[in-house]
């Protein structure tokens, strides 16, 4: 009847860049902002913390889908994303957020590759030339997507007065 897709790099890659500009348009910029601190937060913490940590944790709860590191990245946008959506009312330019949307879901797939085990990502990069090519950008995107973000933050916002002249 129906076929669900195998779930791909690509596929992945796609979806996730399609989700966070979709949720960007609906729910705004500043919301997607907190997604993208919310990600440089966590892979921050990732490099600070020794890797026998985050093994151990998932050996001790099971999680076999993915790596415990990833999980944990996607945990903490995931709870920033929810903190922006209880505290904010009203979303705020909505284009500037598609961009921004994108350019944090790949900067957030290019730095996961090298969260995986070092099997699993010989593997992913061989595989999957969009992998491959990604990977080879992730800090040209940390720089891209850190000045993006300096840029939206000290742009001056629109008044009212501005849409009635």
């Amino acid at each position: 009847m129906f076929h669900i897709p195998n779930l791909t790099f690509n596929l992945l890659l796609f979806g996730l860049s399609g989700l966070l500009a979709a949720l960007g348009f609906m729910f705004g910029e500043n919301r997607i902002k907190v997604i993208s601190y919310a990600a440089f937060i966590a892979l921050f913490i990732l490099q600070i913390v020794p890797n026998n940590f985050f093994d151990s944790l998932g050996n001790s709860i099971h999680i076999d889908l993915a790596s415990p590191k990833v999980a944990f990245v996607a945990i903490v946008c995931a709870v920033f994303f929810l903190g922006a959506l209880i505290n904010q009312k009203k979303a705020k330019f909505k284009m500037r957020a598609i961009p921004l949307g994108v350019l944090t879901a790949v900067f957030i797939v290019a730095f996961s590759i090298n969260l995986f085990p070092s099997n699993q990502a010989n593997d992913l990069l061989t595989n999957y030339n969009l992998a491959a090519m990604v990977s080879n950008v992730r800090l040209p995107l940390m720089l891209a997507l850190a000045i993006w973000l300096a840029v939206i933050q000290f742009l001056p916002e629109k008044s009212d007065k501005d849409d009635k002249k």
